[in-house]
């Protein structure tokens, strides 16, 4: 009796060291911010940056942060790449992946984070905060469309995006868009969104 074959198996190709040291030590950045108002409670009564009453060390902390949403952003994006790349898997199975995981961030922010900030998850007693999950889960979905571009194209477009941005950092909510619902938050980290009650 011949001996069945036993099919092969793919080895999953190592993790890239490089870039999960690089989330990591965004993580740690990123737990300097949020710790920060705990370690100084005069971090409480001002902005970071306000340099007519802040302090180096508090100025810093700030600073140093700005760059962790930028280096998450590119680290999304890179896993995606080598998910696909390295992994052998196809554009449409990123593609879902990505859209998959982009509404489940999304779904967090909206749920999670708003019964931690308000202890409920009412959308008419309180107004719908927008932050960090949401800006990633959103672009994980505009990514699943991007990736069936073409890598000249989709290289133009990234560095547009680098450019370009501060082009925006003229426009603001008006008054009476506030009025209507829609603004932004007293911080510069926060995107609010105020419902009205429909009662």
């Amino acid at each position: 009796m011949a001996a069945s074959a036993i099919p092969a198996q793919s080895v999953p190709a190592p993790r890239i060291q490089s870039v999960d040291a690089l989330r990591g030590a965004i993580m740690m950045l990123m737990a300097i911010d949020h710790i920060r108002d705990y370690l100084a409670r005069s971090a409480q009564q001002f902005l970071p940056t306000d340099l007519t009453r802040t302090t180096p060390a508090i100025f810093f902390t700030q600073w140093i942060t700005h760059f962790c949403a930028p280096v998450f952003m590119l680290t999304a994006g890179l896993g995606a790449y080598f998910w696909m790349t390295r992994g052998h898997h196809s554009k449409g199975e990123l593609s879902r992946l990505l859209i998959s995981r982009g509404i489940w961030l999304i779904v967090l922010e909206v749920t999670i984070l708003r019964l931690i900030f308000f202890s409920q998850i009412s959308f008419t007693a309180n107004p719908v905060i927008l932050i960090i999950l949401w800006a990633i889960g959103i672009s994980m979905i505009g990514l699943a469309g991007l990736i069936y571009l073409p890598m000249r194209v989709i290289a133009v477009v990234s560095i547009a995006i680098i450019a370009l941005h501060n082009l925006l950092d003229h426009v603001s909510a008006s008054a009476s868009a506030v009025r209507r619902g829609f603004g932004t938050s007293c911080t510069s980290k926060m995107f609010s969104l105020s419902v009205e009650s429909t009662s």
